[in-house]
């Protein structure tokens, strides 16, 4: 009996995020067995250890040239996925961030590298957990009457 072809490279295996697959993007990262295709120079800027990991000049010559780093084991897709999102529509999390989706946001952060947004994030943290019981509340509810 004929088994079915299977890929040889095993990244043709993986499947490309429905969302996130750039059609412009130039850094592939690996994570979950999901590849997200994004923009090189906005992960540089804003990651120190992608940064780190690029090759240093820019000789490409105007050449599409695509990078692939895989980052699992060492970060969730759903947690970057999360901060992708972030950084597509700020304005959504701008008067409360879900603590889910915050835990995350600091998880993706600080595995990343995004040192000054880690900084914030914690500080949101901070805000929703108060370090004493005997702290009132920022928004205490009403007694019931």
């Amino acid at each position: 009996m004929a088994k079915p072809a299977q890929a040889d490279n095993p990244v043709e295996q993986l499947r490309k995020h429905e969302r996130f697959w750039l059609p412009d993007g130039n850094i592939v990262i690996q994570l979950d067995d999901i590849r997200f295709r994004v923009h090189r120079s906005w992960l540089a800027q804003h990651s120190k250890r992608i940064a780190a990991l690029l090759p240093s000049g820019g000789g490409d010559d105007g050449r599409f040239k695509q990078i692939t780093l895989d980052f699992s084991g060492m970060l969730k897709a759903t947690d970057f996925e999360t901060l992708l999102m972030f950084y597509e529509n700020p304005g959504d999390y701008r008067y409360a961030i879900e603590p889910l989706t915050l835990m995350s946001l600091i998880r993706a952060a600080t595995s990343l590298y995004f040192d000054s947004d880690r900084v914030w994030l914690v500080k949101e943290l901070e805000v929703l957990w108060r370090s004493s019981l005997e702290e009132p509340a920022a928004n205490p509810e009403s007694p019931a009457a």
